[in-house]
């Protein structure tokens, strides 16, 4: 009688130590790839959202003052402007300053209340120029009342900086009904 001794076959259901080990280190480079690309892509939102402000800043400021020198009342008002500040007064008789700072601010003061229209100015490259109808600059110094009645014509240039991005912006504007000379007396 022979008896036929059959080893017993474990069945193993479960991961070997090997197989855990390289799972675990596939994951990880897994993990580590994708926080890369994540990384970046949030560095990328974040510089675009930087431009876009700049921007929006930037076509705001310029908006606002073009707007405002369309509605300056009469050329003698400019004899508080210059080539960094420009005053003007409107139809209802409010006054409005605008200045650009050594800290790369451009104010907007009105009665004495003062508001950030940009804070990424280059105030070196932010001028203020005015025209006569010759189209001559005649940029008047503050307080000169004979050069600033004869303004017809305002240009504003602009340089935004904003990190590494960079914007310059330049328009020409004429306040309201100033391209047909001054008003003549029996107006009033």
């Amino acid at each position: 009688m022979v008896k036929d001794y059959k080893l017993k076959q474990i069945k193993n259901s479960g991961f070997t130590l090997i197989e855990l080990v390289i799972s675990i280190l596939i994951i990880g480079i897994i993990g580590t790839l994708s926080t890369r690309m994540l990384f970046q892509g949030a560095g990328i939102y974040f510089q675009q959202t930087d431009r876009q402000k700049l921007t929006s800043q930037s076509r705001s400021a310029i908006w606002r003052i073009q707007k405002d020198i369309r509605n300056q009342s009469n050329a003698a008002n400019f004899n508080l402007s210059d080539s960094d500040t420009l005053v003007l007064l409107d139809l209802e008789n409010q006054t409005k300053k605008y200045c650009a700072r050594n800290n790369g601010k451009l104010f907007m003061i009105t009665n004495s209340n003062s508001s950030i229209l940009a804070d990424s100015i280059t105030l070196g490259k932010t001028n203020f120029s005015f025209f006569n109808s010759n189209f001559e600059n005649i940029t008047p110094s503050s307080g000169n009342v004979l050069n600033g009645a004869d303004v017809r014509l305002t240009k504003i240039d602009f340089l935004f900086n904003r990190f590494s991005d960079t914007l310059a912006l330049s328009s020409y504007v004429f306040p309201q009904n100033f391209r047909y000379g001054q008003k003549k007396s029996y107006h009033d």
